[in-house]
Order: structure tokens, then sequence, then C-alpha cells
């Protein structure tokens, strides 16, 4: 018998609203020193590569706030490797677009 628990290193994920405009993310890991990231959608199978609404390294929750109440929202989690950080920190200072570093000569 395959166990959840061992296909991903992160499971029995749950969502709690904390109030009208936020929601608290918890999640069980075998691993405390995981880095994960969460993303939101308005749809739930669109999630491009924006980068993640929250981050956590070392805990197993994470707090989202400013959400629009009347908008239903789907979450997805990745675990982080050191390479994807790095590729999401250059996304972010607009270096790297769809996998090209831009390069000032």
């Amino acid at each position: 018998m395959i166990n959840r628990k061992d296909l991903s290193p992160i499971y029995n994920i749950r969502v709690e609203r904390r109030g009208k405009d936020s929601v608290n993310i918890q999640w069980d890991t075998e691993r405390p020193d995981l880095k994960v990231a969460v993303y939101l959608s308005d749809a739930p199978d669109v999630f491009g590569q924006e980068q993640p609404v929250a981050k956590a390294e070392g805990e197993s929750i994470v707090t989202i706030s400013g959400l629009n109440p009347d908008v239903r929202y789907y979450f997805k989690h990745e675990k982080l490797t050191e390479i994807q950080e790095s590729i999401k920190e250059l996304e972010k200072h607009d270096i790297l677009v769809n996998n090209t570093i831009k390069a000032h000569i």
C-alpha cells in the first residue's frame, strides 16, 4: 500500500478563513527544512509563472491577506529548490524572461 506521505513531502493541506480578506494555509510535513511557495489564482487550472503570494521556510503555515471576499480563490503549493528560488528571484527583477536572461551590453 502506498502512503500519501511517500508521494509528497507536503500533505494534509488545510485552508482556514481568518477574516473577510485573509486565509491561513497549513500543511503537514516530515521535513521541517522544506522551503514552500504558495501561488494564488482565481481559476482552478490557471497558475502562471507569477511570483508566489507567500513562502515558508522551516514553517508549515502561511497567511495570505488582501483577498477580495467576493472572489473564489485557488491555491497551489510547490516545494522550492535552490535553483527554483534563484530563477524566481531573477524573474522578479525582470532579469529572466521566458527562460532567457536579459543582458545589457
